[in-house]
């Protein structure tokens, strides 16, 4: 008797601990940022239970988890489902995956999954528990850190301008979830020039010409400040950018330095996308810094290069005249020479190395002329000079 009762006693403290277990579970799910749920596989696949944070994350509500047992599987992103497909063929791994899901209104955030298979009694899985956390932000200051040092490295290995501005659209695209990138350049006082485009439509736009009147490249260019439209057809009416289609959401920062504005970063959403928000202004606006580098950088370089060609010009000029006036002044002995020896053949003597003396001094001109052309060979003899006589 005494034994039963001490078995009864154990299993209700059982019962006892495993509830307080299981409110406590709750409550930490319950109040956690992360998203605690359980997958059931067999009989029928289906949450059971998804905590309140998926609201946050994904935008759906755990009910609507509930109510769709694959939206799961729907909520990652295309580029990554196969990411999925790998799970379901070779079992749960046992490290954390990171996915990208698309939430309910269209926006990607980057999430870290830990999964742990549920056994039943012959140790068939017939559920998953996991735990799902937002590491957009981890994930985007990776990625921004490593587009930076991108930029950086082909901007000191002189790579050609437009090749680093290419770079620098795409990259941030790729990190504001921009349908189209194009950096613009002021054309004339009316119009302004789209020097690259990357992404949808881009071929449309590449190196178009479009008026600055209503085009938010130019306001950003002549205020120094971003522009941002919820949606530039609704804003602004007809616009160039709607050459790329249903375009909603506009973002435009200007391109400038202390000394310069070159012009404007523009990136674009599809209309029905949500706005460009603060943290996207703040990712692009690195992004024009970056191009701004690049673009006083180019600067800087031709106006070396233009002063180097003045003083280059300039030692030729010294050079052409200090050789030019000697060859003139050994002429102009010849030729008082032959004028004392009169018409015998001394005379004609020194007449002939008065002009062999000229025509040096012609190819001497010619040659420091052409060292001043910029494809010139810097060797002193130019093309077509007279042959010595």
């Amino acid at each position: 008797m005494d034994e039963r009762r001490s078995v009864a006693l154990d299993r209700r403290r059982q019962q006892r601990d495993l509830a307080a277990s299981e409110r406590l579970f709750h409550m930490l799910a319950e109040n956690a940022h992360d998203i605690v749920y359980r997958y059931r596989l067999r009989p029928t696949p289906g949450f059971e239970y998804v905590s309140p944070a998926a609201t946050v994350i994904t935008g759906y509500t755990p009910e609507e988890h509930y109510a769709d047992p694959l939206l799961g599987i729907r909520l990652v992103h295309p580029d990554d489902r196969h990411v999925i497909e790998e799970m379901q063929a070779g079992g749960i791994p046992g490290e954390p995956v990171v996915l990208r899901w698309v939430r309910k209104d269209g926006t990607v955030v980057w999430t870290e999954q830990q999964n742990v298979a549920v056994l039943d009694d012959d140790g068939v899985v017939v559920a998953v528990d996991g735990i799902a956390r937002d590491v957009s932000a981890r994930v985007r200051a990776r990625d921004r850190l490593e587009a930076v040092l991108q930029i950086s490295r082909d901007t000191l290995e002189q790579r050609p301008v437009d090749d680093v501005l290419r770079t620098v659209a795409s990259r941030a695209r790729e990190l504001a979830v921009a349908t189209t990138a194009m950096v613009t350049v002021p054309l004339t006082d009316r119009s302004v020039h789209v020097r690259i485009a990357d992404g949808r439509g881009a071929a449309a736009v590449q190196g178009r010409e479009f008026p600055s009147a209503g085009s938010v490249a130019a306001e950003a260019m002549q205020s120094g400040a971003v522009v941002r439209l919820r949606d530039v057809a609704a804003e602004r009416g007809l616009h160039p950018v709607a050459e790329l289609g249903e375009i909603g959401p506009v973002l435009a920062v200007p391109l400038s330095t202390a000394n310069c504005v070159f012009g404007t970063l523009v990136l674009v959403r599809l209309r029905g996308r949500p706005a460009f928000s603060d943290d996207d202004v703040a990712v692009v606006t690195m992004f024009a810094q970056q191009a701004s580098i690049v673009l006083e950088h180019a600067r800087l370089r031709e106006e070396i290069d233009r002063l180097a060609l003045v003083r280059d010009r300039d030692r030729i000029a010294r050079s052409l005249h200090e050789r030019v006036v000697a060859s003139l002044f050994s002429v102009g002995v010849s030729l008082q020479a032959a004028e004392r020896l009169g018409d015998g053949a001394g005379g004609r003597a020194r007449i002939e190395e008065a002009i062999a003396g000229v025509d040096r001094a012609i190819r001497d001109l010619r040659g420091s002329i052409y060292d001043l052309r910029p494809d010139g060979g810097g060797d002193g003899a130019a093309p077509g000079s007279p042959p010595a006589r």
